[in-house]
C-alpha cells in the first residue's frame, strides 16, 4: 500500500481516466479564481508567507 506524508491511502484506486476528468473540470474554474482581484492578492500573500518561510530555512541552515 502506498504511502503519502507518512500516512497509507484509503485503498482505492482512481484510475488516471477519471483523474484526468476531474482535473478537466476544476482547472477551468482554478484560472479563473487566480485571474480574479481576490485570487490575485491571495496569491499575493501567499507568495510573501512562502518567501518568508524560505527565508527563515536557509538562516537555520546557514547558522
Amino acid at each position: 500500500m502506498s504511502t503519502f506524508s507518512g500516512r497509507k491511502n484509503s485503498g482505492m484506486e482512481i484510475p488516471d481516466y477519471a483523474i484526468e476528468r476531474i482535473a478537466r473540470c476544476l482547472l477551468p474554474m482554478i484560472q479563473a479564481y487566480y485571474e480574479s482581484d481576490e485570487g490575485q492578492a491571495e496569491l499575493a500573500a501567499w507568495n510573501e508567507k512562502k518567501d518568508a518561510e524560505d527565508t527563515r530555512e536557509h538562516d537555520r541552515q546557514t547558522a
